[in-house]
């Protein structure tokens, strides 16, 4: 479990220069703001290294990144990165991916600062277990798509205390998303929930299967989780983007 403020790893900035791994717009595939139109700015480096991770290519920081059109050496500069967002025209937010963004706190925060005064909207993607870091730039993001680690899902020791911070940091900015497998049982699915609630009662939580279990796998193993009502706004929602073939 990393510690509430700097994860080990986390690489000394260079002015506001950080590590990208890609930038390209698409569909948004998860959570409640699925098929709105974003850019993501896909960061390099994350500590956390989860078994189901789908982005093992932004998992270590990288020599170049892939920009629109072409390929540059890494770290970039702020300005630029901005520059590569505006060039996909309307869009409905820019989403700050990783790899984990907040190991690279200075970076992150420079960029979106520099977002939200050129008019973006940041949807900032994170897992949720570093609210010392997210106390240096939670007044730039307008939304927040934050992870709940179960140990079953990821193979690590529970993050829940680092969670709990997290969530009452962010408050009503932020939907949590729950990653579940076959391992995962009812009784750390319902431990999860019922933290969500005492912290954020009116908060969205988004139960994800892993494409193994599944929509139905989910039904069969959580149905009685499901049916006591832990939290209001409750969502099993799958990948849409691996659905359709998108990024």
């Amino acid at each position: 479990m990393f510690p509430s403020g700097r994860p080990r790893g986390l690489v000394r900035p260079i002015l506001n220069k950080g590590w990208v791994s890609e930038i390209f717009v698409s569909l948004q595939g998860e959570g409640p703001y699925t098929g709105v139109r974003q850019v993501f700015v896909r960061l390099s480096g994350c500590s956390f290294g989860c078994g189901y991770c789908d982005t093992k290519r932004a998992r270590k920081r990288a020599r170049t990144a892939d920009f629109p059109g072409k390929r540059v050496l890494n770290p970039v500069l702020v300005k630029d990165v901005i520059a590569a967002v505006k060039s996909f025209g309307k869009i409905h937010s820019v989403s700050v991916t990783g790899g984990e963004p907040l190991e690279q706190p200075e970076f992150t925060s420079e960029l979106m600062k520099g977002l939200k005064k050129a008019g973006y909207t940041n949807y900032l993607e994170t897992n949720g277990a570093l609210p010392g870091v997210l106390k240096k730039l939670l007044k730039y993001a307008d939304i927040i798509s934050a992870d709940i680690k179960l140990s079953s899902a990821t193979g690590r020791k529970p993050a829940l205390k680092a969670h709990r911070e997290f969530f009452k940091l962010s408050g009503k900015k932020t939907f949590a998303k729950i990653v579940v497998t076959g391992r995962t049982s009812g009784r750390e699915l319902e431990a999860a929930l019922r933290m969500l609630r005492g912290i954020v009662p009116g908060i969205t939580a988004c139960i994800q299967p892993d494409p193994a279990l599944g929509i139905n796998g989910v039904l069969r193993k959580f149905g009685t989780v499901l049916e006591k009502g832990i939290l209001k706004d409750l969502r099993v929602t799958p990948q849409v983007h691996k659905i359709a073939g998108l990024r």
